[in-house]
C-alpha cells in the first residue's frame, strides 16, 4: 500500500505559533464562529494536555460556557477515543464545569465530526453545534501575511 506522510509545518495565527498549518486554521475557525476567546494549549508543559481551551456563547445569547477542544485534523478510532475520555478525566477529574469536545475534520475534505464528553462517553454534536461549519473559510486566511 502506498502511503504519503506528511510533517507538520509550524504556522503562526493571531500572535499564536501552532505545530501545524491545520491547528493555526482551526484557531482562525474558532474567531470565525465566535468564540469569545480561546488559547492554544492551556496547560502548557504538561505530559498531554487539550489543544485549545475556549469560551463559547450559549445558543440563547445569555451567557457562556466554557470547553476544552482536542482537535484532529482526521477521524479517529473508537480506541482512541476511549483514550482520550481517560486523559481528560486524568487532567480534569469530574465533577468540572467544563465541557470537553472532541473535533475531527481536515480544512481540505468535508469530513466533518465533533463529539462531546458525558457520562456514557463520547455523544456525537457536529449537527447541533457545527463547530467545524467555518474551516471552508478559515482556510483562505492567508497565514504567510503579517
Amino acid at each position: 500500500m502506498n502511503t504519503t506522510e506528511f510533517t507538520a509545518r509550524p504556522t503562526e495565527y493571531s500572535g499564536v505559533v501552532f505545530r501545524s498549518k491545520c491547528e493555526a486554521i482551526f484557531a482562525r475557525n474558532l474567531d470565525l464562529r465566535k468564540f469569545s476567546q480561546w488559547e492554544y494549549e492551556p496547560f502548557g508543559g504538561s505530559e498531554w494536555a487539550p489543544d485549545f481551551w475556549a469560551i463559547l456563547p450559549k445558543k440563547t445569547g445569555r451567557g457562556f460556557f466554557s470547553v476544552f477542544i482536542e482537535y484532529k485534523p482526521a477521524s479517529v478510532t473508537d480506541t482512541y477515543k476511549t483514550e482520550l475520555r481517560e486523559r481528560f478525566l486524568k487532567l480534569i477529574p469530574e465533577p468540572n464545569p467544563h465541557a470537553m469536545f472532541l473535533c475531527c475534520g481536515s480544512p481540505y475534505n468535508s469530513t466533518r465530526e465533533s463529539f462531546m464528553l458525558g457520562e456514557n462517553g463520547w455523544k456525537d454534536i457536529e449537527d447541533r453545534l457545527r463547530i467545524l461549519r467555518c474551516l471552508e473559510e478559515a482556510k483562505t486566511f492567508r497565514f504567510d501575511l503579517k
